[in-house]
């Protein structure tokens, strides 16, 4: 049986994964939308 802590480090680690997804999928979006001449999509930068 996996034990508490470990899930815990599990979760984390898929949250932080899937925010990783999204900010990189904002910044392929943001790149497209500058290839298009759109500027309403500032770059957001990494903290």
């Amino acid at each position: 049986r996996i034990n508490r802590q470990m899930t815990k480090k599990l979760k984390t680690l898929s949250a932080e994964r899937s925010l990783d997804m999204i900010e990189w999928n904002s910044r392929q979006f943001n790149y497209a939308g500058k290839l298009n001449g759109m500027e309403k999509f500032p770059l957001i930068p990494k903290p």
